[in-house]
């Protein structure tokens, strides 16, 4: 059996990865609006790109030793994973 998720719009994507954090234990904002709003466009609002994205700027922010997740991350992951 194969379901295709319809594509997010920009607030539910936003909604989606807050709600992944918030499963995850997170509390505290992670992302800024600007890198929230870049995932979105890069990801075309298609549900596991949007987790690969954001999971793959995670990684990028942690390298820097960063505790947001910037614009700038987000771009370089899409590089990778996009």
């Amino acid at each position: 059996m194969r379901y295709r998720m319809p594509t997010m719009d920009e607030q539910h994507t936003r909604g989606y990865v807050e709600h992944q954090l918030r499963l995850a234990g997170r509390r505290q904002r992670l992302f800024t609006d600007e890198a929230l709003i870049q995932i979105f466009v890069q990801s075309g609002g298609i549900p596991r790109a949007i987790g690969n994205l954001a999971l793959t700027a995670m990684y990028h922010a942690a390298a820097q030793g960063k505790d947001l997740v910037e614009l700038d991350e987000v771009v370089a992951a899409a590089k990778e994973v996009i």
